[in-house]
């Protein structure tokens, strides 16, 4: 299997790291094909080799994930979506040799696990199986008005985009990946703290509960106590992980 995250869009080459169980660690190159080619990305093996891994994990960057990018919470983070998209479409068409493209897995953390549920509202089919950790709400209100509405430039911003959601909820409820689950296919694990100060457990009650109206295979795992960073519950936390990706990429 592989866990794939997300690459850039158009026109640019990144390096990604590919890593191993056994420890061996590769450098790819990913590219988008052609500017106006919606397939996504390649990667390319640039060291060779036919190795057959149990697991390979490849991480790529967000565009502008390492800068302050008000763009992204503009646009409420679709790019990040699109780019975790296209790195699935990635693996997809991959011929790297170790690398199983019929066996593909996302993961996301905190803010990432909020781009997983938009990526697989979006685009239903990329990948067999989603695995979240700590994530954000899955309604764009619940996140604005944690970290967006206080940044006087961006809060504005959004606000002049979108309106208040109280006043315009029509138009916050279509930026919602929640509203759209019952276009997901693919099996969701998610973890959460019951003490996580940063995103609120509440928020993973709620998305469960929408997943599973929406008839998702979906399960919350809720560690008693734990924080936003798991440091007690981890190990246990990859345990489940390895039966979760053993049952929906067997």
């Amino acid at each position: 299997p592989a866990v794939a995250a997300s690459p850039h869009g158009a026109g640019v080459t990144l390096s990604a790291l590919v890593a191993s169980p056994s420890g061996g660690q590769r450098a790819k190159r990913v590219r988008k094909r052609r500017p106006d080619d919606n397939t996504g990305v390649k990667f390319e093996d640039n060291q060779g080799g036919n190795r057959r891994d149990e697991r390979v994990v490849a991480a790529v960057g967000s565009r502008g994930s390492a800068d302050d990018d008000p763009d992204a919470d503009l646009n409420m983070r679709v790019g990040y979506a699109e780019d975790v998209i296209n790195a699935g479409l990635a693996v997809r068409n991959s011929n790297i040799p170790y690398i199983d493209p019929d066996r593909v897995a996302v993961l996301g953390r905190s803010m990432g696990g909020g781009v997983v549920y938009q990526a697989l509202a979006i685009a239903p089919g990329v990948f067999d199986a989603a695995i979240t950790y700590a994530s954000v709400s899955s309604d764009p209100v619940d996140n604005f008005n944690r970290w967006q509405r206080e940044r006087y430039e961006i809060g504005n911003r959004i606000l002049k985009a979108y309106g208040e959601p109280k006043r315009n909820p029509e138009l916050w409820a279509r930026m919602s990946s929640r509203n759209y689950f019952d276009r997901v296919t693919e099996p969701v694990l998610a973890f959460h703290g019951t003490n996580d100060r940063t995103c609120d457990i509440e928020w993973a009650r709620e998305t469960q509960q929408a997943l599973e109206e929406a008839g998702v295979d979906a399960r919350l795992v809720e560690y008693k106590g734990a924080d936003h960073y798991f440091y007690g519950p981890w190990d246990d936390s990859i345990r489940q992980v390895g039966a979760f990706l053993r049952k929906h990429l067997a």
